[in-house]
């Protein structure tokens, strides 16, 4: 069935909603089609320093835009990662290069980024403006939940099929300019020092610098995980990281009966964390959120309603694939 494209109300001024607002201005949506809503304020909403790394070219053909070009900027500027190694608390030591380099940067400097970018390709941005009630038996509008593990579409009741988020009891912290003691870092390769109950410690250095981020138990101090570190590194840790940012988990659901696709409510949609939040030890959830957005852009703008759907059976297959442990 095909409509009218009609209103296209993105819930959430994050990666996804405003990767997706892009997105569809760039495809030629109308801007009088699109409203993004987002219920905390504009400093709120950018204010978040979690460290995420990202390809520069993450975003293809949109990132070529001009009006990208803050995006480009902030990748241009941010420390770069050509490896990764891992360090493990019996000392076993591993360093595995990337097919291609990321950049490290912080939730906030991508999100006033992509929000340069999408007000300059005409997108209307509404902060304290909490998305309008969701009808999913409308057919003259779209509702995207982007608004992450807490999304405010997730939880009407269209998707009440789908289980609540979970806190699996962990908590990063991140120190973008950290001064403690030196851990012996390769420039530009990304170090994670592993602890116990899965918990991990971080650094990233070049020549301007180290970034360094923790996730640890609630709770826990980091002496007492094991970590194959000194005492006086795992004390700057403590006294330069910022406060705990809890972590959040979505278990992926299954089809709905007759093969439904279950982040699909009628015209309600749900994208990146809303759908599929998941650890930052899997170190793809806001590179999934984007690539969610740039997924499902060109379906919404065509007004294909099985398009829509193919879309979204496509990136739930991803994740079934993403999330299924390996052949022993």
């Amino acid at each position: 069935m095909t409509t009218t494209v009609g209103t296209i109300r993105i819930a959430g001024a994050g990666p996804a909603g405003l990767t997706l607002a892009a997105a569809l201005l760039a495809a030629g949506t109308p801007p009088e089609r699109i409203v993004v809503h987002e219920t905390i304020d504009e400093a709120a909403a950018t204010g978040v320093g979690a460290f995420l790394g990202l390809s520069p070219t993450i975003f293809g053909e949109l990132g070529e835009r001009s009006e990208f070009g803050p995006v480009a900027e902030l990748f241009a500027q941010a420390p770069r990662i050509d490896a990764i190694r891992l360090v493990q608390p019996d000392g076993a030591d591993l360093t595995r290069p990337l097919p291609a380099p990321l950049r490290m940067v912080t939730r906030h400097g991508l999100v006033a980024a992509l929000l340069d970018a999408a007000r300059a390709l005409g997108a209307d941005v509404r902060f304290r403006s909490p998305i309008p009630a969701t009808d999913e038996t409308s057919t003259d509008h779209w509702t995207i939940g982007a608004d992450g593990v807490h999304s405010t579409v997730r939880r009407s009741p269209g998707f009440a099929h789908l289980a609540a988020a979970t806190a699996p009891g962990t908590s990063a912290r991140f120190a973008p300019g950290f001064t403690g003691p030196a851990t012996d870092p390769a420039p530009n390769v990304l170090t994670f020092f592993r602890g116990d109950g899965g918990s991990a410690a971080g650094f990233l250095t070049d020549a301007r610098g180290t970034l360094a981020f923790t996730r640890t138990p609630d709770g826990a101090r980091l002496g007492e995980l094991g970590f194959s570190l000194g005492p006086d590194v795992l004390a700057a840790l403590d006294a330069q990281s910022g406060r705990p940012v809890q972590i959040w988990e979505i278990a992926l659901p299954e089809r709905l009966p007759g093969g439904g696709n279950p982040w699909r409510a009628g015209r309600s949609v749900l994208i990146g964390d809303a759908a599929h939040a998941k650890s930052p030890a899997s170190g793809s959830g806001a590179a999934d959120a984007i690539t969610d957005a740039l997924h499902v852009a060109p379906a919404l703008h065509s007004g294909a309603e099985a398009a829509v759907t193919a879309a979204l059976d496509e990136l739930l297959d991803r994740e079934a694939l993403r999330r299924t442990p390996p052949p022993r």
